[in-house]
């Protein structure tokens, strides 16, 4: 199709430009991150390539990508594909020890998304599977242990009794984790 042709090398040269000219650097990443949210599967697949490209150039801009990925997860009216690829693109962000807040936040992103689309739908099970994933790779770089909230534990213990086994066991991992110690977690866990 022309016209997919046409929006992937517009896509392209977008990324160029915020790769090689920070210039109007946030309308740039605004106009790359809102094609998550494209009809076409490949062309937002590709955006989520470009923006881990340009993360591996740029890593200082991984808290203003994450933002705006964020944004575009929460906007209303936004398909379920667009929130999947949203919450893969977050799962695949590479974390540090210098990264604890970050870390805290995303889990933070995490939880509240899982709350809202619990409100307004049933949760798929792969967006389950793609948001405990990454609850689990950014739970290590918290410095708290109280990063997941004791509403949040609950939650995952509601998800222990999923139907789906593997969003059982990522849940029960998490738990595991989360324990480190805790008697009444440890309780509650065994």
């Amino acid at each position: 199709d022309n016209e997919v042709a046409i929006r992937t090398k517009l896509c392209n040269l977008t990324f160029q430009l915020l790769n090689e000219k920070p210039e109007k650097e946030q309308e740039l990443l605004a106009i790359l991150v809102n094609k998550i949210g494209d009809p076409d599967n490949k062309l937002a697949s590709k955006i989520i390539y470009i923006l881990t490209q340009l993360l591996q150039n740029h890593p200082h801009m991984k808290k203003v990508v994450a933002s705006e990925v964020e944004r575009v997860l929460f906007r209303p009216n936004i398909s379920e594909r667009a929130q999947y690829y949203s919450i893969c693109f977050l799962n695949q962000l590479q974390l540090s020890t210098e990264d604890s807040v970050f870390a805290a936040h995303l889990i933070e992103i995490y939880f509240n998304f899982f709350k809202e689309s619990i409100e307004n739908t049933n949760v798929d099970s792969r967006m389950l599977g793609g948001l405990l994933t990454g609850v689990n790779r950014a739970y290590p770089y918290t410095a708290s242990q109280d990063a997941i909230t004791k509403d949040n534990i609950d939650t995952l213990f509601k998800l222990v009794y999923s139907d789906n086994f593997n969003v059982s066991v990522q849940a029960l991992m998490l738990l595991y984790q989360v324990s480190g110690g805790k008697t009444e977690i440890c309780n509650r866990y065994y």
